[in-house]
């Protein structure tokens, strides 16, 4: 695992992510430990390493506004002038069974890793995608 310039704080990488089990080279058969989990466990949110914003008009055609990224944490919405659909196609939003349509000033926060596409219900919207990532 990297470190961050000076302030020693650990990045992670997509491996970190997806958790992806590392075999060590070593000679003959590694043993499998089988472990049962009794009772809670108790689990600690990583924070993000890495975010980017940015600002988008949005028409009544659909537009992708994210990529599908298995780094993604969370993505942040947030839509003025107007209602949104949301989908993670671009016929999700443009069939109004098919895609949530979000009032305008309310955030939406997805953490999904797909594609995001956005549309505007009705007139132009201006829309801030905020994202925050695990890995950078």
């Amino acid at each position: 695992m990297e470190t961050a310039g000076t302030q020693g704080r650990p990045v992670g990488d997509l491996s970190d992510v997806l958790q992806e089990e590392e075999r060590p080279e070593l000679p003959g058969a590694w043993p499998h430990i089988p472990v049962k989990v009794d009772g809670p466990v108790q689990t600690h949110a990583v924070p993000s390493v890495s975010s980017g914003c940015r600002t988008f008009v949005i028409s009544t055609s659909a537009k992708r506004v994210a990529n599908a990224d298995p780094r993604r944490r969370i993505v942040r919405l947030l839509g003025t002038g107007g209602s949104f659909r949301v989908g993670t196609t671009p016929n999700e939003v443009t069939n109004d069974m098919s895609s949530a349509t979000w009032p305008a000033s309310v955030v939406l926060e997805l953490t999904h890793m797909e594609e995001i596409y956005v549309q505007a219900a009705t007139t132009d919207v201006t829309l801030a995608v905020i994202v925050e990532n695990w890995a950078s």
